[in-house]
């Protein structure tokens, strides 16, 4: 390719896809072209003159991958094509949306072979690893539409096992369907009930913010998105299973009303179960480390001093990495950390080692310093990577919080 990252950006928004964000690198650059709102979007990597387009379509489903496939011919109509296209379905080549169908049916029921998924602890199918529950109950599964058992995936099995082999034109029941997020091209009313479920299970936090900060913006931007997902799902068939526990709480955060329809009994009853952001969900912080933390936590970024920020009305933890660190000594760095502290604190602190393995670390314990009634700060290491971690507790069930940060580090194999 004989022009630049800055081209390469131009060319891409003369599609109908969206750019959602992009990174300059030496020499290239990655970029985010959005599909559809709800989903995934393409990943464009330009390195060294080379463009590459990707797209994660399992578990959206068909009418994901029906659209992908139509949005990366664009991408490749206006960079002068592409040399290569690698499509397992083969709907790249054939455009035959039955075979499309056939392929995801397949592949689902291949996907959901119980023996693959009855590990004693749990499995995650379908979900990004930033989404994900940090533990799943024995015997469940974690999917983008929350945690299923045995029963699910017994009768999930059965029904695309009908659907494979129904004849030609017959559409899979709704049963067969929950395998997928997205099976039509234009997105029909049930594609649009598990819109609104992968939001309210992965993406919406349930403990609404007070007092005069409010909520994040992003938040409630994703709660407006899961509302209107279920909305337009009544709107198109009145008849489809919305659920009712988690329709009717999306309208009490927001400070709005149901539509009418929404009373209608065809509405799921099933209990609400809230989301994997009840829960602790694993963060990424860098390009190693992960951190396990309270779903519930905003997000955020100070650009003042580099660090992430992970907080609540009474909790709020700073990470930051430092690469190339050079070698962690301890006991140096922990006698220099109480040296920068005020004398009284320093009497009263209480430190504790972490050894885990491959991860070394320290943390310090202050109770009653400023306004935080614990803070827990300190650092982990491996190689000549670390991350500093501040956690403020400003409750007695936060400082439960704060005392376990130290220990729910971990790092990518070498």
């Amino acid at each position: 390719m004989s022009y630049g990252w800055e081209e390469v950006l131009e060319r891409a928004q003369l599609t109908s896809g969206r750019l959602v964000s992009a990174e300059a690198s030496a020499g290239g650059g990655q970029a985010w072209i959005e599909v559809a709102e709800i989903a995934d979007p393409i990943q464009l990597d330009l390195q060294e003159g080379l463009l590459l387009g990707q797209a994660r379509s399992s578990p959206w489903g068909p009418g994901y991958h029906q659209r992908a496939v139509e949005l990366i011919d664009e991408l490749g109509i206006v960079h002068g094509g592409w040399q290569t296209v690698v499509d397992t379905t083969d709907y790249f080549e054939t455009r035959d949306r039955h075979d499309l169908e056939r392929c995801f049916l397949r592949e689902a029921y291949s996907l959901w072979e119980p023996d693959l998924w009855s590990a004693p602890l749990g499995l995650l199918v379908g979900l990004d690893p930033a989404q994900a529950p940090a533990r799943v109950p024995q015997g469940m599964v974690a999917t983008p539409t929350g945690f299923r058992d045995a029963a699910w995936v017994y009768g999930l099995r059965a029904e695309l096992r009908r659907a494979i082999l129904a004849p030609p034109g017959t559409p899979p029941s709704r049963a067969a369907r929950e395998a997928f997020l997205w099976w039509c091209r234009e997105p029909d009313a049930f594609d649009w009930v598990q819109f609104g479920r992968v939001l309210c299970t992965c993406e919406v936090i349930w403990r609404p913010l007070s007092g005069e900060a409010g909520d994040s913006p992003g938040q409630v931007e994703v709660r407006q998105r899961a509302f209107r997902a279920f909305e337009t799902a009544l709107a198109l068939d009145a008849s489809v299973p919305v659920p009712r526990a988690e329709f009717k709480r999306l309208a009490t955060l927001l400070g709005t009303s149901l539509p009418k329809t929404a009373a209608d009994p065809p509405l799921a009853t099933t209990p609400f179960q809230g989301g994997y952001r009840e829960g602790y969900i694993r963060r990424r912080v860098g390009a190693a480390w992960k951190v396990q933390l309270p779903g519930w936590l905003r997000v955020g970024y100070d650009a003042g001093d580099g660090h992430d920020v992970f907080w609540d009305e009474g909790f709020t933890v700073h990470l930051t990495v430092r690469r190339r660190a050079g070698t962690f000594r301890r006991e140096g760095e922990i006698a220099r950390h109480l040296a920068c502290l005020p004398k009284p604190a320093r009497a009263e602190s209480r430190v504790i080692p972490i050894d885990q393995g491959r991860i070394q670390g320290y943390a310090i314990v202050l109770q009653g310093l400023g306004s935080a009634e614990i803070l827990v700060c300190g650092q982990v290491a491996c190689g000549d990577e670390r991350i500093s971690f501040t956690a403020a507790a400003r409750s007695p069930e936060s400082s439960e919080l704060a005392l376990r940060l130290p220990q729910d580090f971990s790092v990518a194999p070498a």
